[in-house]
């Protein structure tokens, strides 16, 4: 008996290495090192896929009719229409510091922080969420000053291009103010980045509407948006 316990033994010995070599080995994960965070972070995607995702979790995106705009980089308003017969309009601001969304972010990158995933930096934004009830006559109107703009931009796109054609030259501006619109009514889903740069002293028709839009937030929500600080409530 003694010498069976010991063959036992003997085995699980000689076992163990071969069996330690078998198990699955957890894929090594490459370390990103801070100048890669900051590169990938400079290329504008990072930055972008964040906003994209700056959204009221109160209501879906493919229901109803919502026109987000973003303000600054660090506020998202949104004219909504719920399925439901609600009219609602809504204010996100991150609390981060300065209130600025590019300056926190690279903050994390330069300090080997920033999350791999744009879901999970959005977290980190710390969102606040403001919104006010509106009648259908107000949804109406502020909708139908939106509708009339971008019917009209579309034409200004066609002037503009034949305008860059003729010139010889490309668009774009140095620190000039950019736009997102994003305009879903569950059918279509358009997005326009425009930048607020006129052409010619005139701006385009999107641009009057997203200033117009902004002063109707400010007025709504008692506050004012600060160029490169975000909103500052008064």
């Amino acid at each position: 008996m003694k010498n069976l316990w010991c063959i036992g033994i003997i085995s699980l010995c000689w076992l163990s290495p071969l069996l330690s070599q078998q198990q699955p080995q957890s894929p090594a994960i490459p370390a990103v090192s801070c100048e890669d965070q900051a590169n990938g972070l400079g290329s504008g995607s990072y930055i972008d896929t964040v906003m994209d995702q700056f959204w009221p979790p109160a209501f879906p995106t493919g229901r109803g009719i919502t026109v987000a705009v973003g303000l600054s980089w660090g506020s998202k308003a949104f004219l909504r229409a719920q399925d439901d017969g609600k009219y609602e309009l809504w204010l996100g601001t991150a609390q981060v510091p300065t209130g600025n969304v590019v300056d926190f972010l690279e903050d994390l990158a330069n300090s080997c922080r920033l999350p791999p995933d744009p879901a999970n930096a959005v977290k980190l934004l710390n969102i606040h969420w403001d919104d006010k009830k509106l009648t259908r006559s107000q949804f109406e109107q502020m909708h139908s000053a939106f509708m009339t703009a971008l019917s009209e931009y579309f034409s200004t796109v066609r002037e503009r291009s034949a305008y860059f054609l003729a010139k010889k030259i490309a668009g774009g501006g140095v620190d000039a103010g950019g736009y997102v619109v994003i305009c879903n009514n569950s059918w279509e889903n358009l997005r326009i980045d425009e930048t607020d740069l006129p052409i010619n002293g005139q701006p385009t028709s999107m641009i009057k509407w997203v200033h117009q839009f902004q002063r109707e937030v400010e007025q709504a929500f008692h506050g004012k948006f600060v160029r490169g600080k975000g909103w500052t409530p008064q």
